[in-house]
Formats: C-alpha cells, sequence, structure tokens
C-alpha cells in the first residue's frame, strides 16, 4: 500500500483519494481529492469535541469498478478514522463486558466464525445471483474497512477480521449471548432501552416530519453523521445518509436517508419468551447487513421490508418503518404505500404491512419499543411480563406505556418543525405524570437520573445518545438531517458529564468529558436540487424551488416564502400551487356566479318594456 503525503495545513478535516492499482494493491494519496482518475474519495472531519459527532462523505467516481468503489470506500473509512475505530472499540467490549486484554470465550468465536463463513462463502457461492452480488459488495467494503484500519494502525491497535466483525454486530450481541446462554435468557434489559421513533404527517399535508432518537449506554456516543454516494449499477440508490457510531457500516441507531426516495427508522424491541432464542442460528444474515442491503436495493417499502427479511437471524430485532415519499405530494392526501411496517423475531415470527392509514387516521405513528402487532406481541411473551412486573408492567404495555401516552398526547399539537424537534428531546419526568417520576420513561430517556431506591428501577449510565430529525421538504430539496448528540439538558436534566458524580469510574476512551451539545445539520454533499437551475424560468419549473430576484438565486421555497433559514430581501416568485379543494371551489363558485350573470340578464330583458 502507497501513501502519499501534502501536508496543507493542521485541521480536524481530513481528505483523501483511494485507487486501486493494476496489481490489485490500494494507493492512498492525502489532501487531495481526484475526482477523474480515483476510484473514491473521503472528507473526514473528527469533531466531536465541537459538536459531538464524527462527519464522513465518501463518494465513488462514476465508470470505476464497483468492488475497486467498494474496497476503497471501506479503505478509505478506517484508514481516516483508525484510532477513534479502536478507541470505540475498547468501548463496546467493556459494555458487553468482554476483558480488553482477553480473547474472546470459545463458544462465540464459535458462533461468530460460523456466521462469518456461511456470510461470506453463501455470497462466493452464488455470485451469478443478483441477491448475493449485492451482499457481495458490502462485504468488499467490509474487508476494505478492516485492511484500511490496519494499514494505519499502530501495532498496539492492530484488530483482526473478527473484531471487525463485532464491532458491526454490536447491536446483536445480545441476542447472540442468550441464544448461545440460555441461563442468561432470564436477564433482560428494561422495556423502551433502545430508542424512539415518530413520523408525523401534518393535517393539511404541507409536509412531513421524521425522526429516531438512540438510547443506549453512554459509552456508545462515539456518533457519526455519516453520506455514502456509490455510483454502482447493482444498486438502486446512488446516496445514502444516515447517522451511527464510528467504524460501523451500517446506522446503528437506524435512522437512513436514501434518494430512492426512501427514510427508514427502528427501535428495537424485547423478547420475554426465551424458546424464540432457540430459533438463532449462525447460518443466517445479521440485521446490520440485511438493513445495509435494503437501504441501496429496494424502491419502496413493500420491496424493502420483503428484502429485508431473506436470512433472518432473529438478531437485533426491530420494528422497522419505511416512508417512501415518492407516494407523498404536498397537500394531498395520501392513499397507500406511503408507510411499511415490518416487526421481525426469530424463525417465521415477523409480520409486514402497509400501515399508511393508520398514519392518516392519528396524523403520526409513534415506535417505542414494544411490537404494534399483536401476534408478535403475543408470542414475545409480554402479555406475562406486564403480569409479571406488577405495579411496573405498564412498561411493557403497548397501550399504558408512559411514550406511547406521551406522543398521543403532544404529536397532534406539532404544527411546526421546532415543535417536532421539541417533542424529540422532551424529558419532563418531574412535571410530567405519564412518566410517573422515572427520567427513564420519556422521549429521550435518563436512566443516571435515577434515585436507585427501587432496585427494580436501577440507576446506570445510560439514556438517549441523540436525534435526529429531518422533514419531506428539507430531505427533498437538500437531503439534509438536523442532528444533536448527548443525553438531554435543560433545567429539569442537568448535563451528562463523564469523570464525576455516581457514575465516575466509567471509561470514556476519546470521548468528550462534557455534552452541552446544539443541534447541528449534515447532508449529502453538493446535493442541492434548487442549485440546478440555471435562470428564473428553469428554477419556478422545479419542484419545492423559488427564484429570489433580489439574489438572484434560486432556493428551497413554495409560493408563499422561502424554505428553512433561505432569506430573499425582495421579489420572491415561486410556481403557484392549486390545492385539489381549490378546484373544486373555483368551478362551484365560478358556475354560480355564472349563473347569477345569466340570471340577471335574464331578468333584465324580461322586464325590458
Amino acid at each position: 500500500m502507497l501513501v502519499f503525503f501534502t501536508f496543507l495545513s493542521v485541521s480536524s478535516e481530513k481528505i483523501a483519494t483511494c485507487y486501486v492499482l493494476q496489481n490489485n494493491t490500494i494507493s492512498i494519496l492525502m489532501d487531495t481529492i481526484d475526482n477523474k482518475n480515483g476510484d473514491a474519495w473521503a472528507y473526514w472531519n473528527d469533531s466531536i469535541e465541537s459538536i459531538g459527532w464524527y462527519k464522513l462523505t465518501i463518494e465513488g467516481r462514476s465508470g470505476a469498478k464497483s468492488d475497486n468503489i467498494m474496497r476503497c470506500a471501506g479503505y478509505l473509512e478506517g484508514y481516516l478514522s483508525q484510532h477513534r475505530i479502536f478507541q470505540h472499540y475498547q468501548l463496546i467490549k467493556d459494555i458487553h463486558n468482554f476483558s480488553r486484554n482477553e480473547n474472546y470465550s470459545s463458544e462465540w468465536i464459535e458462533f461468530m466464525d460460523k456466521n462469518r463463513d456461511f456470510t461470506f462463502k453463501s455470497a462466493e457461492a452464488y455470485s451469478d445471483d443478483l441477491y448475493w452480488k449485492q451482499v457481495q459488495l458490502i462485504l468488499t467494503q467490509f474487508h476494505g474497512l478492516y485492511e484500511g484500519y490496519n494499514a494505519f494502525s499502530p501495532p498496539n491497535e492492530a484488530l483482526s477480521e473478527r473484531d471487525f466483525w463485532f464491532i458491526q454486530a454490536e447491536c446483536e450481541l445480545w441476542d447472540v449471548e442468550r441464544a448461545l446462554k440460555p441461563h442468561k435468557r432470564s436477564i433482560q434489559s428494561e422495556a423502551g432501552d433502545h430508542c424512539s421513533g415518530l413520523i408525523r404527517i401534518l393535517p393539511d399535508y404541507s409536509d412531513i416530519f421524521f425522526s429516531q432518537d438512540t438510547w443506549s449506554d453512554y459509552r456508545d456516543l462515539h456518533g457519526q453523521l455519516k453520506e455514502y454516494h456509490f455510483p454502482i449499477n447493482e444498486f438502486k440508490a446512488r446516496r445514502v445518509v444516515f447517522s451511527t457510531r464510528v467504524g460501523k457500516l451500517f446506522s446503528y441507531d437506524d435512522f437512513y436517508m436514501a434518494d430512492t426516495g426512501l427514510l427508514v427508522l427502528e427501535t428495537t424491541m424485547n423478547i420475554f419468551n426465551s424458546s424464540l432464542y432457540d430459533l438463532v442460528v449462525p447460518q443466517s444474515l445479521f440485521t446490520w447487513i440485511r438493513a445495509v442491503r435494503s437501504m441501496w436495493c429496494s424502491v419502496n417499502g413493500s420491496e424493502w421490508t420483503e428484502s429485508f427479511i431473506k436470512h433472518n437471524s432473529g438478531t437485533l430485532n426491530n420494528q422497522y418503518l419505511v416512508l417512501d415519499t415518492k407516494k407523498f405530494k404536498r397537500y394531498e392526501k395520501p392513499t397507500q404505500d406511503l408507510l411499511w411496517l415490518i416487526e421481525q423475531y426469530p424463525g417465521q415470527n415477523w409480520r409486514r404491512y402497509d400501515i399508511t392509514k393508520i398514519l392518516l387516521k392519528k396524523g403520526f405513528f409513534s415506535s417505542i419499543n414494544v411490537p404494534y402487532t399483536d401476534e408478535l406481541y403475543i408470542a414475545a411473551g409480554y402479555p406475562e411480563k406486564v403480569k409479571s412486573m406488577g405495579d411496573l408492567g405498564y412498561m411493557y404495555s403497548y397501550y399504558e406505556a408512559p411514550r406511547y401516552l406521551i406522543f398521543e398526547r403532544e404529536a397532534p399539537r406539532v404544527i411546526s418543525f421546532d415543535d417536532f424537534k421539541s417533542l424529540m428531546t422532551y424529558n419532563g419526568w418531574k412535571r410530567d405524570l405519564y412518566s410517573r417520576k422515572d427520567p427513564s420513561q420519556s422521549i429521550l430517556s435518563r436512566y443516571d437520573l435515577r434515585t436507585g431506591d427501587d432496585p427494580r428501577l436501577p440507576a446506570k449510565a445510560f439514556g438517549g445518545l441523540d436525534s435526529k430529525c429531518t422533514r419531506y421538504t428539507e430531505y427533498q430539496t437538500r437531503m439534509h438531517v438536523h442532528a444533536i448528540a448527548g443525553p438531554k439538558h435543560d433545567d429539569i436534566n442537568p448535563v451528562w458529564e463523564f469523570g464525576k458524580g455516581r457514575f465516575a469510574t466509567v471509561l470514556y476512551d476519546g470521548l468528550p468529558q462534557k455534552w452541552d451539545f446544539n443541534w447541528t445539520t449534515f447532508g449529502a454533499k453538493g446535493y442541492d436540487t434548487c442549485k440546478e437551475a440555471q435562470n428564473e424560468d428553469s428554477c419556478i419549473e422545479l419542484p419545492l424551488c423559488g427564484w429570489c430576484i433580489s439574489s438572484q438565486e434560486c432556493i428551497p421555497g413554495d409560493s408563499y416564502s422561502p424554505f428553512f433559514e433561505a432569506k430573499c430581501e425582495s421579489g420572491w416568485k415561486a410556481k403557484a400551487y392549486i390545492q385539489p379543494w381549490a378546484t373544486a371551489v373555483i368551478v362551484t363558485t365560478s358556475s354560480i356566479i355564472l349563473l347569477l350573470v345569466i340570471s340577471i340578464f335574464t331578468l333584465h330583458f324580461l322586464n325590458k318594456p
């Protein structure tokens, strides 16, 4: 591997270009974007100290070989973020109670190696099948990640391919552990331990708001906002923007935006029926790789959910919501296929269906870590869990869960995007009756603020890590996401600080000590549909765009005004949109006026002497 350095400045941002040479080796050119000859290039920003997130954009060259793009994409990511990946890996081992200095147990190694072998060998054996070719491309990126990391890593931070499989499978490890160790199946995490999600469609159908909050151990705060732009013939998407943790090729959070028109989120569900773990076997595809393939290779909710469930591992059992924005036209009521749901448990215990009518009936759909499908709620053992928990049974209910009740109360009130962002970072546990004085039982949880007086409700360094929000209008024009990192902080919830208080001994390798960050934005690099316009006429013809005469530029907006933070001092022009109901009103009104005119003239002539 060859590396050429040109040090232009000292900055937290690094750029680099990757080439796959004729002898199949990799060459990296630092501080240069060569989009004419490189196979892929990257923009890496180690900005976690300033905004609470790393930022990474990787682009492939149109016309380059698919394998070369994917290998270089992985290589650049591993190379540029090597030390941060190592720090994150150390904390993952702490979270899962693995020794930093010892190898995994033999049973773990056996399961993980069998799963990795099944995945790689299946992709190789069925390389003529498009599904497995697409999986193979993802595995090529994975191998590139491992290569690039170790090309830059000092000897004491070197990681094996098995270690990288471990990093990708972090979310799956709890289920794998219970599948391997039956005696641990009765030790369950609390309901609501992983994430909140909400989709809100405005009453006039002018916009859709879309958000997911990640909950996890605070040691998982190595968050990253990422864009992949891969012009690959085997994929249907070209761009995917998502949030994740550093070193992961998928959205650890499960918040995705693709240029196919799909927005995807999930929250994780529990298993209280331990017999389901008997269905977990290594000869399957982990959830992370199935989700990535579905994002690259699907164009609607039905296709996404159908392809996702193939080779179900029964690990990281989630409720996914897939919003197809192509089925949405502003000011018109959607009919079907706007929102699809899939809920997965081991074996054949999964269900998928179109829930557009439910979204339209309520104006929103929330995701709270509990199965929506009654059949799966029963199969996973929730009713028995509710009974066994007595006065805390509400935490494992669907319709009595605090977050369900809070969303039911607050979501219909959401009219603006600022309202939406406030709701998705809400935690009013001291005064909100639905939270029952428990800081974990709100939209963005704070388990660390529990008193610990009730042994069934232990305090722990765990809670809401972040919130990501987007809206149809901004996604369509700029493919932007608004994101805030860190546990909820306000007058009720103090700022989280590592190294202090009762969790002072919690290690936090590479993480900022104090988490008081504000909202930031991230999006597809250079993606702005309005900027494509060359003049006023072409601008006005673009959806969701308008022409500002004073600045002579095309910016997002509608006939009323510019969108978002865009400003136009004077002379705003945009295509007027006639709402569907307006046509009927205009026709009816015109007909009435015409009849009145005819009547007046008729009376006039009849009364004429």
